[in-house]
């Protein structure tokens, strides 16, 4: 199952009665991904609160990387910065852009393993920008909820090579917003993404 925040305009109108929107999402600090600031009408983003299990897998797609700077850069690794505590990190990887759609998405399983046919992973080394462009790369980062509690997705940081000079910058999340409760006390929040011969397969 693929949990969508919504963007732009629409997102106003929610704005009222959810009380919800926060500054757009772009890159923090001095990077290769800190774009120009936003000045038009749609400079709101969205946020999402949900429910999430603890013990299962988790996918939180890192949206909108784009290139501004003049020289070509190459990812190294990628690192959630918030929340840090009661969150594990199980891999890093890198999908090609036709695979999911960079809108800060959140996937449930392993990608990989749920849709082998469709989900190929590479290692974030693989990710490069040309000058001023974006990436056919979308770069996910699978995660577990290890406690019960309250979450809130804040910040990744994003080392590079650029130049042959090595930086980083932080790069924000999708702004999530999840209670995580016990799998066995809510085992139907929890559905693994599947596809072509494990799909209706279900929980395991």
């Amino acid at each position: 199952m693929r949990w969508t925040c919504l963007f732009g305009s629409a997102l106003m109108l929610l704005a009222a009665a959810a009380a919800g929107c926060t500054a757009k999402q772009q890159g923090h600090g001095s990077g290769p991904f800190t774009s120009p600031p936003c000045t038009g009408p749609n400079c709101g983003t969205s946020w999402m609160q949900t429910e999430a299990v603890t013990h299962r897998i988790y996918d939180v797609e890192i949206p909108n990387l784009h290139n501004y700077s003049r020289r070509t850069v190459r990812l190294t690794s990628v690192q959630i910065i918030r929340p840090a505590s009661g969150l594990r990190t199980l891999s890093v990887r890198a999908y090609g852009s036709y695979q999911s759609q960079a809108t800060g998405n959140i996937d449930e399983g392993d990608l990989a393993e749920g849709c082998p046919e469709s989900y190929k992973p590479h290692p974030v080394t693989d990710v490069t920008f040309r000058p001023g462009k974006g990436s056919r790369w979308v770069v996910i980062i699978e995660i577990v909820f290890e406690q019960p509690g309250r979450y809130h997705f804040g910040l990744a940081k994003v080392s590079y090579v650029t130049g042959r000079r090595r930086g980083w910058q932080y790069f924000p999340l999708p702004d999530l917003r999840i209670k995580a409760v016990p799998f066995n006390t809510a085992p139907h929040l929890y559905t693994p993404t599947t596809c072509g011969h494990k799909a209706g397969q279900g929980n395991t």
